[in-house]
């Protein structure tokens, strides 16, 4: 929606122009505020203290355009951090705000700055790796949030003991503090992607698999510690219960950390790891560029040779078994190469989350020995069953002249669960007889025949559904609109397909309305 603002110091005719645009409201969005000091605006987003937005501008609702100048910006309460929009100079102008994915948007590349008042900062850091004692920081991000008392120590195997002063990081929010968070998370990890130049195997590779199964967030970012420039790194979801939370019900139990285990052979550089490196050296635990996404050089034909593109346009078919009705079936649909290499493809693409399905449906008999004949929906005081309750029912009719056994045959009222209710074992219906059963979800009562669900009076329908031997065939169906209390809905002596309202006559022939 638009919310008009008066700006006060504007003249009037720019006071009645100048617009913001807010997302739709709710609890969980944010609000964009503006706040006029001489002739500057600046701008803050009311709402979440863990989300930050994307502030975007136009001057006619249709164009947007992002003001990447202002990059993040953190919502939060009346003090949260507000941004110049710089000296008004446009008769009117209209702002909205985006929210970005998180912490961990792989959009975006996030600046965060680390201060250490200790001079032996990296020695401690360093020791922290293998003693696990933290270093007291202070940590800021680009979108505002900052966090006091951070503990952080540097981590990794191969990756610490390569080549280079760019070491990799774990920093806990919560280490003088335990509610402290930085926009939701306790834990992240800095990595410096030791032997990957391109610094994004492990986001691209998260931001993959998050598509497909439970896995950390991966993005970028650039560091600054005590102001000075260590370049860019992997920013990584820690493994912890964070993670757990945000896929599943609860992070309750036990979770288990596989050893870091260093060395490789490092096809194709000079170091030990197991990624091809251009100029050397490698990262621990890849077996190279045959079983990893990994950087080649500029030269197309290097990938070629490593990676094929695979396509197909032929046409397959397959048989899936016979399920009862009502019965969701999901599958998915997988086409291998026929040569040694075995190439996979799937349909759906994310097969592992999300499969194609259909519902087994019941389809109706060829030729039915038992019909629904009659059935009441708003049982006020016509008949009462064996307990004494004023419940609705179903009466059913034998058509032929042999008692029928229905075990084993279901009623419903729900086309997509046919075989919802089914009769007891030794339920007889005798040759040219009725049957009348109760429906009140008083499946424990001992006398009478109950079923697991009611009728209602407003309408819908009730199913007669055959045995799974039969495939669960459709013995008979009636559909039926609002019914008015103390009358039947049931066949026509003339015309036994067609259902009136009429007089109630459970347990014998219907008669005319």
């Amino acid at each position: 929606m638009i919310i008009t603002r008066p700006l006060f110091g504007l003249a009037a005719t720019a006071v009645a122009a100048f617009c913001v645009l807010v997302p739709p409201a709710s609890a969980k969005d944010g609000q964009v505020r503006l706040r006029l000091e001489s002739t500057n605006a600046f701008i803050q987003v009311r709402g979440a203290e863990d989300e930050d937005w994307h502030i975007q501008a136009s001057h006619n609702l249709t164009t947007w355009t992002h003001l990447a100048s202002l990059g993040t910006l953190l919502s939060g309460g009346t003090n949260a951090l507000s941004r110049s929009l710089a000296t008004l100079s446009e008769p009117h102008c209209f702002y909205r705000a985006l929210k970005t994915s998180g912490l961990y948007d792989p959009a975006l590349l996030r600046t965060i700055s680390l201060t250490f008042s200790q001079a032996n900062w990296q020695t401690l850091l360093t020791n922290g790796r293998t003693t696990g004692s933290n270093v007291l920081g202070n940590l800021t991000l680009d979108n505002g949030a900052a966090v006091s008392g951070v503990g952080a120590r540097y981590r990794g195997n191969t990756s610490f003991t390569m080549g280079g002063a760019k070491k990799s990081l774990n920093i806990e929010m919560d280490f003088t503090n335990a509610q402290s968070r930085l926009m939701g998370y306790k834990t992240i990890n800095l990595n410096n992607a030791a032997g990957d130049e391109t610094v994004m195997r492990e986001p691209l590779y998260f931001s993959i698999m998050q598509q497909y199964t439970v896995c950390p967030k991966g993005a970028l970012a650039k560091l600054y510690i005590n102001g000075e420039y260590w370049g860019v790194y992997s920013l990584a979801q820690n493994g912890d219960g964070d993670l757990i939370k945000e896929w599943f019900p609860s992070n309750a139990g036990d979770r288990w950390r596989a050893p870091n285990v260093g060395g490789g052979t490092g096809r194709g550089g000079a170091g030990g790891g197991g990624v091809r490196a251009v100029g050397g050296g490698g990262g621990g635990g890849f077996g190279g560029s045959d079983s990893a996404l990994s950087y080649l050089g500029a030269n197309v034909a290097a990938y070629q040779a490593n990676y094929e593109l695979k396509t197909g346009d032929g046409v397959f078919g397959g048989v899936i078994a016979a399920y009862p009705a009502g019965t969701k079936v999901r599958f998915y649909l997988e086409a291998r190469s026929g040569n040694a290499a075995k190439a996979a493809s799937f349909s759906p693409a994310k097969a592992e989350v999300k499969t194609f399905s259909f519902r087994v449906m019941a389809f109706p008999a060829a030729t039915t020995p038992v019909v629904i004949n009659e059935l009441m929906a708003a049982n006020s005081s016509t008949l009462a069953d064996p307990q004494g309750d004023y419940d609705d029912w179903v009466e059913l009719f034998n058509v032929t002249y042999q008692d029928l056994d229905l075990t084993g045959c279901y009623l419903s009222d729900d086309p997509t669960i046919p075989r919802k209710w089914p009769f007891p074992s030794g339920t007889m219906i005798p040759a040219r007889g009725y049957l009348l059963v109760w429906l009140d979800e008083d499946g424990n009562a001992e006398s009478g025949l109950h079923a697991n669900f009611k009728s209602s009076s407003g309408g819908e329908q009730v199913l007669l559904v055959d045995k799974d031997e039969n495939g669960n065939a459709l013995l008979d169906s009636v559909t039926f609109g609002t019914q008015p209390a103390d009358r039947s809905y049931g066949r026509t002596p003339g015309d036994s397909s067609a259902f009136v309202v009429m007089p109630p006559t459970p347990g014998s022939l219907n008669t005319a309305p």
